[in-house]
């Protein structure tokens, strides 16, 4: 039988990736405020900087939409994040996927510690995404959308959960 347990995964991980994914720098709001904008021990600022920053600003979008599979992607997410609103203000900066829904309730806590973070969407996104779009454009309120966490000057906004999109009514992707 197989006997690595998730721990035994977890080091694993840390021992190949620890450098590269500073994944030990999203495990406290404190550390990851501080990575971001660490120009020294961060290696994703530069290569977003090099590689990122000239061809979405030079696209000029109204909004930008960063998916979070695992920890792993934490730091690289926050820190393009960040220099995407310190490049394109007026741009909306929305994080989702599967790592925000699976810490929402820590991150709609300490959400406002992050003034680059425009928006999260929690669980199922395909709708939300499109409400957001609508909203963004002067057709809707993003207190009416669902599954979405907003900072707002006294707190964070944390809509209802709506779940059960059927997949069979959304469009077919434009890839």
């Amino acid at each position: 039988g197989n006997t690595e347990s998730v721990s035994d995964l977890l080091e694993y991980h840390d021992l190949l990736f620890f450098d590269i994914s500073l994944s030990h720098r999203a495990l406290s709001v404190a550390d990851l405020c501080s990575i971001a904008m660490d120009e020294i021990d961060n290696p994703y600022i530069q290569f977003f900087r090099s590689t990122v920053l000239d061809c979405v600003g030079q696209c000029e979008p109204n909004l930008v939409g960063i998916s979070v599979v695992a920890i792993n992607q934490v730091v690289p997410a926050f820190t393009l994040a960040r220099l995407l609103k310190s490049q394109l203000r007026d741009t909306h900066v929305v994080l989702g996927g599967p790592w925000c829904s699976h810490i929402h309730r820590q991150l709609s806590r300490h959400l406002k510690r992050f003034p680059y973070i425009d928006s999260v969407i929690i669980f199922e996104g395909e709708n939300t995404l499109i409400q957001l779009c609508r909203a963004l454009m002067g057709n809707g309120e993003l207190s009416r959308i669902p599954n979405l966490l907003t900072p707002q000057p006294r707190g964070v906004l944390c809509s209802e959960v709506a779940v059960g999109t059927d997949i069979n009514e959304l469009p077919t992707p434009d890839f």
